[in-house]
């Protein structure tokens, strides 16, 4: 039976967790990664053979097999990739899990490789006999993959093409984004001392540091970051050229209208909706102006850069107390509760068995996530540093780990990925 939210097991969380990744792996050293990654190749190759070139003869009910086939193979790749993953993210320091990580990425992109033919051959079929496929009961419950294959059809490169550029990536975009993260989390920081005599020098303690109410302790914190950027900025500007670069040549060669059009795509969002959003923004930005005026008035002096998290005061006032872990744990499943209580349940069941890595340490990845795993259940990571900042964190990312586990009951694999703007939602309410 799961325990009510004031539970003697949430009452020992009394420092933040770091989560357990065993119900993926046992460690780096866990032999049954590789022999999982033996078995989708052999199952990869042996779907390539059978299907490749027959795509088109295939009745609906054969697709579906093949669907399914399809969704069984990408659900245990995402276990093999989740757990590396994870455990680099929790300590970008960790040389075992960043050197599994490339192995496991290599040879993913092989089995992905062998496979990629099967969407392409969807979308040659003619339109008459695609829109008999979407009509056809046996594939009721693949409608919107197979519309998402079809607006993707303008935009689709030859097979030969496409395993180049996922093999590319292994080496060039995804490495660049991975260089960024193993360098930050080499990165130490100039200590900052509060008034209290308490210190920082890491990256999520020197965040929290910014909403302290000394204007001295904030401008010292992000001279401590931004001098440690600073250092780094070509190399920065560098890696993020070369990424938008490889998006720029990507966006041409599948003869996308533009960068944008390629995101939209991606993201399920219609440009004129994006235009909506975007122009309704832009003619309301006096309001941010306005706002910031109004605080630096309430300050007593112009807004920094460093300032704009600081609490709204006129007087010395003693800052908020320190929300431990507990405490925060605490007052979000109280708060779900209200709303419904299966619903604070499922989100206690995070904690109770470890899916969350709130710890701070040297080298973790910077901001905060939920890492879906399909048929398993989500990861959150962040770093709770004791502050009601950290409590909204881990309630937008719970949000997040709750929509996917209604998800989880319901969905198959291919369905389980919703889009930005919808993924969002859910994590906005919590």
């Amino acid at each position: 039976m799961v325990q009510t939210p004031q539970s003697p097991a949430i009452a020992q969380l009394e420092n933040p967790q770091e989560w357990d990744l065993t119900d993926l792996y046992q460690g780096v050293d866990d032999p049954q990664i590789d022999h999982d990654l033996e078995v989708l190749q052999h199952r990869a190759a042996g779907f390539r053979r059978t299907y490749r070139g027959h795509v088109a003869a295939l009745t609906p009910g054969q697709i579906a097999d093949c669907l399914q086939e399809l969704e069984e193979i990408g659900q245990i790749s995402g276990y093999v990739y989740a757990y590396p993953s994870l455990t680099f993210s929790a300590d970008t320091r960790n040389t075992s899990a960043k050197q599994l990580l490339d192995h496991v990425m290599e040879s993913l992109t092989a089995i992905e490789n062998q496979l990629l033919f099967f969407d392409l051959e969807l979308q040659q079929i003619s339109e008459e006999n695609f829109n008999q496929l979407l009509a056809s009961a046996e594939l009721a419950s693949y409608t919107h993959y197979l519309h998402r294959i079809a607006e993707f059809r303008p935009h689709t490169l030859s097979e030969e093409i496409e395993q180049t550029r996922n093999q590319d990536s292994l080496t060039g975009r995804q490495a660049f984004i991975q260089l960024r993260s193993v360098h930050l989390g080499e990165q130490e920081y100039e200590p900052v001392t509060t008034p209290d005599g308490k210190s920082a020098s890491n990256e999520a303690e020197l965040s929290a540091l910014l909403f302290h109410p000394s204007p001295e302790v904030r401008y010292n914190t992000y001279l401590s970051v931004r001098n440690v950027l600073k250092q780094h900025n070509s190399l920065y500007g560098f890696i993020l050229n070369t990424v938008t670069q490889d998006h720029r040549i990507e966006s041409q060669m599948r003869q996308y209208s533009s960068t944008l059009h390629k995101q939209l795509l991606a993201d399920e969002v219609s440009e004129p909706v994006f235009r909506a959003i975007m122009d309704g923004t832009a003619s309301r930005f006096e309001l941010f102006d306005r706002y910031y005026q109004l605080k630096g008035k309430a300050l007593g002096q112009k807004i920094r850069i460093c300032d704009l998290y600081a609490p709204w005061t006129t007087e010395d006032e003693e800052p908020l107390p320190p929300l431990k872990y507990q405490t925060g744990v605490e007052t979000l499943l109280n708060a779900l509760q209200e709303f419904d209580i299966n619903y604070a349940r499922r989100a206690e069941e995070f904690f109770l068995k470890n899916w969350i890595d709130a710890k701070v340490r040297p080298g973790k990845r910077g901001g905060a996530f939920c890492a879906y795993s399909h048929g398993k259940h989500s990861y959150l990571l962040l770093s709770y540093t004791d502050d009601y900042n950290s409590l909204f964190t881990l309630a937008h990312e719970m949000g997040h780990g709750l929509h996917f586990a209604w998800i989880d009951d319901a969905q198959s694999y291919y369905n389980s990925n919703p889009p930005l703007v919808l993924a969002e939602i859910a994590s906005t309410f919590n």
